[in-house]
């Protein structure tokens, strides 16, 4: 038990100082850019090498996303006016089924609750 609050006592307390000493009195000017460009560079390098092999020339890429993205839309949707036409006359359908008159509902909840008081009580 003791071990883990220690631990958290001293991150807490050298996080902050630490940073700002290394920042100022180690790591002067020079050593932090060499640090920093030979991470970007091989990085980059890294990354350029990925892109070529994985993916194809950028222009070919969005054309064929773009054909593609069309023919999935023709085939799966139909025209934009006639899938609200249908939603709705379902809407409308499932509402007239499901439900009965908003009067009638009240109604008889109404009844079923004065009902169960009487009997209960």
């Amino acid at each position: 038990r003791a071990t883990p609050k220690v631990h958290e006592h001293e991150g807490t307390r050298r996080n902050p100082s630490n940073t700002e000493g290394s920042r100022t009195r180690r790591n002067p000017k020079e050593p932090e850019q060499h640090r920093r460009f030979t991470s970007t560079r091989t990085t980059r390098r890294v990354h350029e090498d990925h892109t070529k092999s994985a993916r194809r020339p950028h222009e070919e890429r969005t054309k064929t996303t773009r054909r593609v993205h069309e023919d999935h839309t023709k085939s799966a949707r139909r025209p934009h006016e006639e899938c609200t036409k249908t939603t709705r006359r379902v809407h409308e359908d499932h509402t007239k089924s499901a439900r009965r008159p908003h009067e009638e509902c009240t109604k008889t909840t109404r009844r079923v609750h004065e009902d169960h008081t009487k009997s209960a009580r």
